[in-house]
């Protein structure tokens, strides 16, 4: 909680996609999902977004009958994201993010 949501006793208004409701998303639906959350709170936790990585992998590299489309937009962004969370990343947690991934 945030100094002046304490103040105030509002909650942060974070988003925090999990597995469980986007594992089985193919990839058109995944997408609007994803939106739809961050539209309601644009800001999200780590979590989220290495939850919406890992699910972009799978659509791109092991889901079954996934169109060739579908597939290498999946690939595509899922490398952005990566990119994305890496310069995020200080140092020690490129090193702990790199593990985990990999």
């Amino acid at each position: 909680m945030g100094f002046l949501s304490g103040i105030f006793g509002k909650k942060s208004s974070r988003t925090t996609l999990r597995w469980e409701d986007i594992a089985d998303k193919p990839f058109l639906e995944l997408l609007q999902f994803v939106k739809k959350e961050f539209s309601k709170s644009p800001t999200g936790d780590a979590s989220s977004l290495i939850t919406f990585q890992r699910r972009l992998f799978e659509i791109a590299f092991w889901d079954n009958h996934v169109p060739d489309g579908h597939r290498a937009k999946a690939a595509e962004l899922a490398e952005n994201l990566t990119s994305d969370i890496e310069k995020a990343l200080s140092t020690d947690g490129l090193e702990v993010y790199r593990t985990a991934v990999s």
